[in-house]
């Protein structure tokens, strides 16, 4: 009833486990048991962790309010936290076969996350003073599988252990099937861009859409946030083993990864991160609420401008390079992105320093276009790297070179002062095509378009004509 974690972890802690359960889940039978919480409901469970060893599993950085980061659950390819609004201090054991304890701590799995008639492993992360800095610690995780006895509890049905993220596409298939309608309905907007395009209010409420749905369903309702740590896990994989199984873990974000890699290749990094990205459109939208009001956007000087977006990708080589030294370490600054605290941990829940830097980049998102993503997302500087050489950006004409309408009107500034637009920094918006293709806004158009009305033409409007006619060709 009180195995040991493992031999190894003995230095460092004992720390044991024991269960008790919600009334029901999987076809499991369980007992309803009262805790000082109230009553757990179905798919609710009890997990109880005990400590006989010097070091604490709450650690010395734990508040109240935060998320206990050294000790976990890990059952198949899901990883279970532990987190302090569900947890109750328990200081002492009692049983005639009980253990003397140093600390103990009662906590409720929800929502049906850990299967109890199902192996799991208790994850245990340690640390010490490795003697090369004043504040720098060694670490190392100790794991150990539980196995609830089978007398604990009885199954309708017999209990099928599969593979774990072929269950992970069962049941997530409506999420599935929801979040591919949607990729292909952007797809399709990118395919038919001679008729997404003709119209600039038509292209700017199909964008408007997008974002919508990118934030609200793919982003609040999925959780499907791609990050810079699925890079980490891949360049990991190529060095060590490739498992699909970690990739094809999470149903969503996998499918995500694949419309990425193929419309970057194409389109560029602009199709995700502008019409997609769940935080990208979250951020966009928070400009656009007080664009609407007539604020001023407040927008960096061009001697700093062109040198600070260079800074996702120090970023994300950065952090490469220390993946490649500590995993653990990297995996913790990877949260320079406000990803978690966005949509897969409440933000109040969090440390005070998650919080500040998700807060300060909310705030800066009404008054600034997507400051995140233009000089700090080592996500999109990966895939902007990747789309350096897109083969299908929007089309431009030779007259573009002198002129600034469309310049003026690119938020990312991805224009240069040559008409050119950097793949690096586009966000594909479609504006400038739109522009393209407006006869009353794009000036060789307007001039062909005024010209040609008329019955005559002198010799001096003829050249003209010529001339904008060969402005209009495309380069």
């Amino acid at each position: 009833m009180w195995p040991n974690l493992c031999r190894e972890a003995a230095a460092h802690s004992s720390l044991h486990a024991l269960f008790s359960f919600g009334r029901r889940l999987h076809g499991l039978h369980t007992v309803a048991w009262s805790f000082p919480g109230g009553k757990l409901e179905e798919g609710e469970h009890l997990f109880l962790v005990v400590n006989q060893g010097d070091y604490s599993f709450k650690g010395s950085a734990f508040v109240r309010g935060g998320i206990f980061d050294r000790i976990r659950i890990q059952q198949g390819l899901r990883e279970i936290t532990f987190r302090d609004t569900d947890y109750w201090n328990v200081s002492d054991l009692y049983g005639d076969d009980a253990p003397e304890i140093t600390e103990g701590a009662l906590f409720v799995v929800r929502e049906g996350r850990l299967d109890p008639g199902a192996p799991f492993e208790l994850v245990f992360l340690s640390s010490k003073y490795d003697q090369r800095g004043a504040f720098t610690r060694e670490f190392h995780e100790f794991t150990h599988p539980h196995a609830l006895p089978k007398g604990l509890w009885i199954a309708d049905e017999p209990v099928v252990v599969g593979i774990p993220w072929r269950q992970a596409w069962r049941n997530r298939v409506p999420e599935v099937v929801v979040l591919c309608l949607y990729l292909t309905f952007v797809t399709g907007v990118f395919m038919a861009r001679r008729y997404t395009t003709a119209d600039p209010k038509r292209i700017e409420r199909l964008h408007l859409a997008s974002l919508v749905f990118g934030f609200l369903v793919v982003g609040v309702w999925m959780r499907a946030q791609p990050s810079v740590t699925q890079i980490l896990t891949a360049v990991g994989s190529v060095l060590d083993e490739w498992r699909w199984s970690l990739f094809l873990s999470e149903p969503a974000i996998f499918i995500l990864w694949i419309f990425t890699m193929g419309v970057s290749l194409v389109w560029g990094r602009g199709v995700f991160c502008g019409w997609v990205c769940p935080y990208g459109a979250l951020s966009e939208l928070a400009f656009k609420i007080t664009h609407a009001f007539g604020w001023e956007s407040l927008e960096l000087p061009d001697r700093i401008h062109s040198k600070l977006k260079y800074l996702r990708y120090v970023i994300l080589f950065a952090l490469i390079g220390v993946f490649l030294w500590d995993a653990i370490l990297a995996e913790q600054l990877a949260e320079i992105e406000p990803f978690k605290s966005t949509f897969l941990v409440p933000a109040w829940t969090r440390h005070w320093g998650f919080l500040a830097w998700w807060a300060f980049l909310l705030a800066l998102s009404f008054v600034s276009f997507r400051p995140f993503c233009r000089y700090v997302c080592p996500l999109g500087g990966g895939l902007a790297l990747m789309s350096s050489f897109r083969p299908s950006g929007p089309y431009r004409r030779q007259f573009c070179s002198a002129c600034t309408i469309c310049t003026r009107g690119c938020e990312p500034r991805a224009i240069g002062p040559d008409g050119v637009i950097d793949p690096r920094e586009c966000l594909s918006c479609m504006d400038c095509e739109a522009t393209y293709r407006n006869e009353m806004v794009c000036p060789p158009l307007v001039g062909i378009a005024r010209l040609s009305v008329r019955e005559e033409l002198t010799t001096q409007q003829e050249a003209k004509l010529e001339a904008l006619r060969s402005d209009a060709r495309d380069v």
